[in-house]
């Protein structure tokens, strides 16, 4: 052990320490394979690497490296990794190997804000963790309130528009702004339906149609 490291133990807790502001390394077959760093942060936890990244004051870090790829993997006991953070370099997976869903909890009540489940080709669910419409090849995305629901479109702080289904059961389209919503259809969006204010606009070819039911009322300009 050389000067600047050592083995101690105090009131029954047993630990290695480095002096003289260096990190502590563990090696293995002749190479180097985790380093506790003495960088900046908090604590600096590096495999695979010695080369700090991410490191910044009072910031916790692991950093995971490898030649070709890199993983985090989540077990209990001998069973199969339950969830793993995985990347190639080019692209970063969040994985559960297993036919269950992955979750992600916020709250104190430890609550499932999002589930991305296994039914279908996707299905993510907002806001509940029982998919209704989810089905075999089919990609569901649904989202559930309490009181109500809303899908929002916006354009950095702006927002462009919703769908919100009300706490009186109705489906609202909504607009915030005096412009148009506007329906297309067909490869090229050709323009069918326009809603601007009061008017209600088809346009398209001269077989266009419009089907009401029951009665309709307006004004004449």
């Amino acid at each position: 052990v050389s000067q600047s490291r050592y083995w101690g133990a105090n009131t029954g807790a047993v630990f290695l320490t480095a002096e003289t502001n260096h990190p502590i390394d563990f090696w293995s077959n002749g190479s180097h394979k985790v380093r506790i760093s003495n960088g900046a942060g908090n604590g600096v936890l590096l495999v695979g690497t010695t080369s700090e990244y991410y490191t910044a004051a009072n910031r916790g870090t692991l950093e995971v490296n490898g030649t070709n790829t890199a993983i985090i993997a989540l077990k209990t006991g001998s069973n199969s990794p339950a969830g793993y953070l995985y990347t190639t370099g080019t692209s970063l997976e969040l994985a559960n190997p297993t036919d269950n869903p992955i979750d992600l909890i916020t709250g104190t009540g430890i609550f499932t804000r999002i589930r991305i489940g296994t039914t279908g080709n996707a299905t993510v669910t907002i806001g509940d963790i029982y998919p209704q419409f989810a089905q075999a090849n089919r990609g569901t995305l649904e989202l559930n309130g309490t009181t109500d629901t809303v899908f929002a479109l916006k354009k950095g702080s702006v927002p462009l528009g919703y769908i919100q289904g009300s706490s009186t059961s109705e489906l609202w389209i909504s607009n915030p702004y005096s412009s148009s919503i506007v329906f297309y259809t067909g490869p090229v969006d050709t323009e069918r339906v326009r809603i601007s204010g009061s008017m209600f606009i088809v346009t398209g070819s001269v077989t266009s149609t419009v089907g009401f039911t029951g009665s309709l009322q307006g004004t004449a300009s």
